[in-house]
């Protein structure tokens, strides 16, 4: 069930991080930095990964000197945080994420001849960086029409292919210029009970601009904008709740002269819910070397900041 078991998750997180101590403190704010692949793209480019024959990136977090002395730590602690690797063609082939320097789960993606991922797999591990036999696993099919993604599914606990209607889904559906009109997630509960999750989009003439209308169990959730620069990268993006306590989110993205992404900033209004202690509101900080190469990630909020630092491997 995607909604819960990304709940549960985040959880898990919060709950190891408040369980081993104060080593943990960045552990919410560096996840969300990094939960995301179709992000990496955005600062690992993928002619940076071929041209240079990387076959593999760790990032480590590294906190900054007063958030180590607030919270009683050395400063710059510093420990792995995931661990990337990379196939021939650039493409993501597997994902370690870390919990204080422990390896805790493993996705590994498959890919078509046209470097598709056509299957998630998703793994807990021990400390011996295994999977583990004591938690299931999890298992995700990806399908497409023309090279467009228009199905996500996960399989059953017997990683069994089962009916749209009794499993976890995304589909997506496009127009006839192959651009995204609508999403749909829906979670499977019981036979009687599961809910779903809508996004329609509304595109410009100038494919400068999305507008977006989000429904959750057909009622209206919210609305948003999406605007792009002339290259196509993302500026700006808005969103509006409906309800007695709305939220309001305003997300601004910046680029380098080789379109790599070098700043994030999220602003949140009203009652938006987040387990991470930013409260939704926080800057990303992008840094490159003269290569190209992201160095370090800034995750900052508050007076706080975290840093994640990247190493490249061939």
């Amino acid at each position: 069930m995607t909604i819960f078991r990304i709940y549960v998750f985040t959880i898990i997180t919060l709950i190891t991080s408040k369980v081993l101590g104060q080593e943990e403190f960045c552990e919410c704010s560096l996840h969300s930095t990094l939960k995301y692949k179709s992000e990496y793209k955005d600062f690992i480019p993928n002619n940076i990964l071929t041209t240079n024959k990387i076959k593999e990136v760790v990032i480590y977090a590294e906190y900054q000197k007063n958030t180590a002395k607030d919270q009683g730590l050395e400063s710059n602690t510093h420990y792995i945080r995931a661990k990337l690797k990379f196939n021939d063609q650039g493409n993501l082939i597997s994902r370690i994420e870390y919990s204080s320097g422990k390896p805790s789960y493993l996705y590994e993606y498959k890919r078509n001849q046209e470097g598709l991922i056509v299957q998630e797999v998703y793994s807990y591990l021990n400390n011996n960086s295994r999977k583990s036999d004591f938690f299931p696993g999890d298992i995700k099919d990806y399908y497409y029409d023309n090279n467009n993604l228009i199905k996500i599914k996960r399989r059953n606990y017997l990683d069994e292919i089962i009916p749209d209607e009794k499993s976890d889904y995304e589909k997506f559906t496009y127009n006839s210029s192959d651009q995204l009109t609508k999403e749909i997630s829906h979670t499977y509960f019981t036979a009687n009970s599961s809910s779903i999750y809508l996004k329609e989009y509304e595109l410009s003439e100038n494919n400068l601009a999305t507008t977006y209308t989000t429904k959750f169990n057909n009622e209206i959730f919210g609305t948003g904008k999406k605007t792009y620069d002339e290259k196509g990268k993302l500026i700006r993006e808005t969103f509006q709740g409906t309800g007695e306590s709305p939220s309001d989110i305003v997300s601004i993205f910046e680029y380098n002269a080789n379109n790599n992404i070098i700043k994030m900033q999220r602003i949140s209004k009203g009652n938006y819910f987040d387990e991470c202690p930013e409260d939704g509101n926080f800057i990303n900080a992008y840094e490159y070397d003269s290569n190209g190469y992201i160095k370090t990630i800034i995750h900052a909020y508050q007076d706080v900041e975290c840093k994640l630092v990247f190493e490249f491997r061939n």
